[in-house]
């Protein structure tokens, strides 16, 4: 299933009045409460803190767990690891906005998202950014655990500021997209929003030769 697709399945299997939580405006399948930015969801003795992140879909959130000095956030579509997700209903800004929230998690914060799409979006990153020896690095790493049917899941936010191309764009933090994209490094933007339609192109394979 993507998205909500097996919410109502699972309804139907829930007898214990487990709720379906979903972000305000994005019309979740059998979702029995909505959340909005800023929100705290109990689960237990968790406390889980809401992020909106609309752009994917028009009520995306994220959600941000800080327990026993343990971190983590459930990125869904907004970010992959070294990607993000299509800019489907949603505006450059909410784009760089979402990014910008998310990097300002603590830097050991472990990412989990919704798809293994790691090797396909560190391929793009190298055609952006070739001489990121980290990002080739990581590219390795992921082909050979993808190749034993291992998966790359989760990145942290620290190593999405040292390979991704869209966490890199929004924080004005590479050069070498600049120079590809012909956008002022600061401009971050635009450079983010052009990070994404690039890819979504598939022009850039060209400047790899596949």
């Amino acid at each position: 299933w993507d998205h909500d697709g097996g919410n109502g399945k699972i309804s139907k299997l829930l007898t214990r009045g487990v709720p379906i939580i979903g972000g305000v405006g994005d019309g979740v399948k059998a979702a029995t409460k909505e959340v909005a930015d800023g929100e705290v969801i109990k689960v237990g003795n968790l406390s889980i803190r809401t992020i909106a992140t609309p752009f994917h879909t028009p009520g995306h959130v994220c959600y941000y767990l800080d327990h026993d000095d343990n971190r983590a956030v459930l990125t869904g579509d907004t970010l992959f690891i070294g990607g993000c997700g299509n800019l489907n209903t949603g505006t450059k800004d909410q784009l760089h906005k979402a990014f910008r929230k998310l990097g300002e998690l603590p830097r050991d914060t472990m990412i989990f998202c919704g798809h293994e799409y790691t090797v396909a979006n560190l391929t793009y990153a190298t055609s952006v950014e070739p001489e990121n020896e980290r990002l080739k690095a990581k590219k390795l790493w992921a082909e050979k655990k993808c190749n034993e049917q291992q998966d790359t899941i989760p990145s942290t936010i620290g190593e999405e500021f040292e390979t991704s191309p869209f966490m890199k764009a929004a924080f004005g933090m590479s050069k070498d997209i600049s120079a590809v994209s012909g956008i002022p490094v600061e401009n971050t933007a635009d450079q983010i929003l052009w990070v994404r339609k690039d890819k979504s192109s598939n022009g850039w394979k060209k400047r790899l030769r596949l």
